[in-house]
């Protein structure tokens, strides 16, 4: 990466589009401008590209997707190997993770053994469909393709966290119940875990501002220990391996021949089918049952949140008719609607019970449905009324 290199990152967190231009030199980077597009799905792509412009200094966009998008599991897949065997994974990813080949976006994520024992992948996978609906539109307000989509799992990399000691990164952007706990040693993780209130972290991310930085700087700090979900291909020479000229000599041996090329991609491929018979079905259960939960989630704020958010509390209606009954008034029936009230009852004065109804701020044309009775006991009659609901007054709460 050229020192000085400019990137347009923006993180995706609730329904809003969080937008950062990042300067990154020698692989450190920082966070030059800011803004944030709220209800980035509702907002037209030229509002939206006015608010990225504002940002905007130039250089490649990367986009940083939810955690709670992301469905991942530890592979035995030497990452060298992932560019040889992705396309198997795709075909055979409903076996790995509850999507199906041709809704899924893949990527991944090296990974350490605790006992350092070479590396091995954490596969990420997302829907294309669910990545798609934001990346379009994205991709249009800031007038070019994305190079490069990541995940948080992949941004907690680009950190750059070395060193033998192990250090603990917990990731919750958005409060959207799906952090993670991520374990690093030398700058390489060798577990993720859920985030369920961990306490001892060596490094909190909680904002999406907190993830602009390394997900700039991870082509440098992270090269060959991921590879996007979408966009270019991340150089798989390891950067553990000490001495320069092994590492281009390793290079050298892997692409000398086809014949050889051939024999690794077909080692790969049968790694990958290996991988896929021994599959850990508690984990395979686990992100099947987060995926269902999610999709009743989104069936209930569909069909009941949706439709009941515009329900008023009956009970100040209630309150303004007792008080215009008074204390010589009863009521025989209320029936109170999402529009109407009815009340039939009786009273010394039917037409105080009227104006005191009328003049309720929850409640207008207030009017006589049936002619007062005088069949009342102690010299009362019998009324019946009816009013229209109306909004609440100003400043008055609601409670659904």
């Amino acid at each position: 990466m050229p020192i000085g290199q400019r990137k347009l990152v923006v993180v995706i967190a609730g329904d809003a589009l969080h937008v950062f231009a990042v300067r990154t030199s020698g692989g450190m980077a920082r966070v030059v401008a800011s803004g944030v597009v709220e209800a980035f799905l509702g907002t037209s792509v030229e509002a939206a590209r006015e608010t990225m412009q504002r940002v905007d200094r130039g250089g490649a966009l990367v986009v940083v997707c939810p955690a709670k998008w992301c469905a991942s599991r530890p592979i035995d897949l030497d990452p060298s190997k992932w560019t040889a065997s992705v396309d198997q994974l795709r075909s055979s990813i409903d076996q790995l993770v509850p999507m199906s080949s041709d809704d899924a976006d893949l990527g991944m994520v090296a990974m350490r053994s605790e006992r350092g024992e070479g590396l091995r992948s954490s596969l990420v996978a997302v829907r294309s469909s669910t990545l798609s609906k934001w990346l379009d539109p994205i991709e249009l307000a800031a007038g070019r393709e994305a190079s490069e989509v990541i995940s948080p799992q992949m941004a907690v990399v680009g950190l750059g966290l070395g060193g033998p000691e192990s250090r603990r990164v917990s990731c919750a952007i958005g409060g959207d119940g799906n952090g993670f706990v991520a374990t690093l040693k030398d700058g390489v993780p060798i577990a993720f875990a859920p985030d369920l209130g961990h306490v001892g972290a060596d490094v909190s991310l909680r904002n999406p501002s907190d993830l602009a930085a390394p997900a700039a700087a991870i082509g440098t700090v992270a090269m060959g220990l991921y590879h996007p979900i979408r966009g270019r291909s991340v150089s798989v020479g390891r950067r553990l391996v000490a001495p320069a000229l092994v590492a281009v000599a390793s290079i050298v041996l892997a692409f000398a021949s086809g014949a050889l090329f051939e024999q690794r991609a077909k080692a790969a491929l049968e790694d990958v089918r290996t991988q896929i018979r021994s599959i850990d079905g508690e984990v395979a259960d686990a992100q099947d049952l987060r995926l269902r939960a999610e999709a009743k989630l989104d069936l209930v704020r569909d069909a009941v949140i949706a439709p009941t958010e515009s329900w008023r509390s009956v009970v100040p209606v209630l309150l303004d008719v007792q008080n215009a009954l008074g204390t010589d008034g009863q009521a025989h029936r209320i029936d109170v609607t999402s529009e109407r009230l009815s009340i039939r009852g009786e009273a010394t004065e039917a037409s105080a019970v009227l104006d005191a109804i009328e003049k309720s701020g929850w409640l207008a044309n207030a009017r006589f449905t049936q002619p007062i009775s005088s069949q009342g006991i102690d010299r009362r009659v019998i009324f019946e009324i009816a009013a229209d609901r109306v909004a609440p007054p100003a400043g008055e709460g609601v409670t659904p």
